[in-house]
């Protein structure tokens, strides 16, 4: 997998560091307030956005605390509950699911994101799980005006096998996990408590590490 850093294995001292080249949440809700709602692809008409419950919410992340689950304020608090639906109208939802999550956020648009899912993909080998922790891809930030758009064909064309859960138009469940650059990810263990975040690519040890500090 692509990767800014290399770490050990030991799980309380390896540190992912955020993207230089990050988008932060200023600049994503100027991005989503410029892009449609709705997919103008023939083939593939689906919403671009949810509707979103959410309950709780956790302080912003320091970048320079990314990845280090010690530093974390929120590492230990309860995640927050978001419940909302996949592109199929199915229902989804992040932060209660009784099992650890790996939960990724996703734009469309960005390069770091389009590298990051192949190799997720590969993961997840067909299933929906890597190392036995689910992992929920949440489609936010979308924009009708930038590439790979709308997000549902992006991730079919990908392959995706993992859940996913539709962000609103406020990208409210990435603001409730305390993040704005992407890829941004949060492992939750099974009781819905935070065991970490981080943003920027992850490289496959990385993704196993983060997997096991859902599982606890």
């Amino acid at each position: 997998m692509s990767t800014k850093t290399e770490t050990g294995s030991n799980k309380s001292a390896f540190i992912w560091i955020g993207i230089g080249v990050v988008v932060v949440v200023g600049l994503f809700v100027w991005a989503i307030a410029s892009g449609g709602a709705t997919s103008g692809n023939a083939d593939f008409e689906v919403p671009a956005f949810g509707e979103i419950d959410v309950a709780g919410a956790l302080a912003p992340l320091d970048p320079s605390s990314a990845g280090v689950a010690e530093f974390d304020p929120a590492a230990g608090q309860p995640a927050p509950v978001a419940i909302g639906t996949d592109y199929n109208g199915v229902a989804s939802s992040v932060g209660d699911s009784g099992e650890p999550q790996i939960i990724v956020f996703l734009a469309h648009w960005c390069s770091f994101c389009q590298a990051e899912v192949p190799d997720l993909v590969t993961a997840m080998a067909g299933g929906s799980t890597i190392d036995g922790v689910e992992v929920v891809g949440v489609a936010t930030a979308s924009n009708s005006t930038r590439g790979n758009y709308p997000p549902a064909s992006w991730l079919e064309a990908e392959g995706w096998t993992g859940g996913v859960l539709m962000d609103d138009a406020q990208s409210s469940v990435l603001v409730a996990y305390g993040l704005g650059s992407f890829p941004a990810w949060a492992a939750v263990q099974a009781d819905g408590t935070v065991a970490g975040r981080a943003t920027g690519a992850l490289s496959e040890e990385q993704v196993s590490q983060w997997a096991a500090l859902a599982q606890g």
